[in-house]
C-alpha cells in the first residue's frame, strides 16, 4: 500500500511544501525534513521581528515536530 504524506506549513495550512509518496511510513529518529517557509517569514516581519529565515522540520509521516526562527 502506498501512503501519501503532505508537508504543510503549521501556521498557514494552505501552504503545501511537498507531497511524499511512500510504501511504508515509519519514523527514524533524527531523520527530519527541513523546509524554509516564506509565508511565516513574511508574517513575522509584518509583526516587526527581524527574521531572515523560518524553518519547519517534519518527521517522515508529515508531522511538524519543530519550527526554528533564524534572526
Amino acid at each position: 500500500m502506498v501512503t501519501a504524506v503532505d508537508l504543510r506549513c503549521p501556521v498557514v495550512h494552505r501552504r503545501l511544501f511537498a507531497r511524499l509518496r511512500m510504501r511504508e511510513a515509519s519514523i527514524v529518529e533524527g531523520n527530519l525534513i527541513e523546509v524554509a517557509c516564506d509565508e511565516c517569514r513574511k508574517i513575522r516581519r509584518k509583526q516587526g521581528d527581524e527574521v531572515r529565515l523560518v524553518l519547519h522540520r517534519f518527521n517522515v509521516i508529515g508531522v511538524c515536530v519543530e519550527t526554528e526562527v533564524v534572526p
